[in-house]
């Protein structure tokens, strides 16, 4: 994964993220979400190739006094299964503990078996249901509230 580095998004980026987004999402975040998120505290991050400054994933999270809230995070269907997605969390444990974060927390559709495996492997644990949370084309799914003590 030494191809690939993370920066901070910029507008330029947002047109990429999105389409990643659409590709890997039921109901995606639209462009204006996208757009917002650089404008305050969230932090929004870009995974690019390091030679072809292209953008093949992104992640976006925001740090509440001691509990981080990863909000959304997706890689381009052609980098799935490399590794990627290993270190985006990798990164964002570290970013946390370096804000002296006590938990980090997410929501999953319960049924992304692939995201739930990786964030298991880091040790999440599913700490409630929110029902019919993703409105997607097929209705509503439930997502997964899980939870990572640092």
């Amino acid at each position: 994964m030494e191809n690939y580095k993370f920066s901070s998004m910029i507008l330029e980026d947002v047109p990429a993220v999105v389409a990643i987004e659409r590709q890997n999402c039921a109901s995606p975040w639209n462009t204006l979400c996208f757009y917002s998120c650089l404008n305050n505290s969230i932090q929004a991050y870009s995974i690019k190739h390091k030679i072809s400054n292209e953008v093949v994933g992104y992640f976006i999270f925001e740090i509440i006094v001691d509990e981080v809230n990863i909000y959304n995070l997706g890689i381009t269907h052609e980098l799935h299964g490399q590794g990627l997605g290993t270190n985006v969390m990798h990164k964002i444990i570290s970013l946390s503990k370096a804000a002296e974060a006590s938990k980090i927390f997410l929501e999953v559709n319960v049924n992304n078996y692939l995201a739930k495996k990786l964030y298991a492997k880091f040790g999440f644990k599913e700490i409630s249901i929110r029902k019919d949370y993703y409105n997607t084309p097929n209705g509503y799914q439930n997502a997964s509230l899980m939870c990572l003590a640092l």
